[in-house]
């Protein structure tokens, strides 16, 4: 339990890092994001990223075939 909370504090305090990160040109602010959201998913963020960019790939497709229309 201590872990699970240990996990979800580091995680969003490395989103807002990274959020603050995107206005100080001194900091990676969408690396920190991404390892922010990466430290709190349950999965394995591979996995994670692996199926959004599917799922993205899928609406552009379809984005094209209905302009193809």
């Amino acid at each position: 339990m201590i872990k699970h909370i240990f996990r979800i504090s580091f995680g969003v305090i490395l989103i807002i890092l990274g959020v603050v990160g995107i206005f100080l040109p001194i900091m990676p602010g969408l690396l920190l994001i991404l390892l922010g959201s990466a430290v709190i998913v349950e999965r394995n963020p591979k996995v994670l990223f692996n199926e959004i960019a599917q799922k993205v790939k899928r609406k552009m497709r379809t984005k094209e075939d209905e302009k193809a229309c």
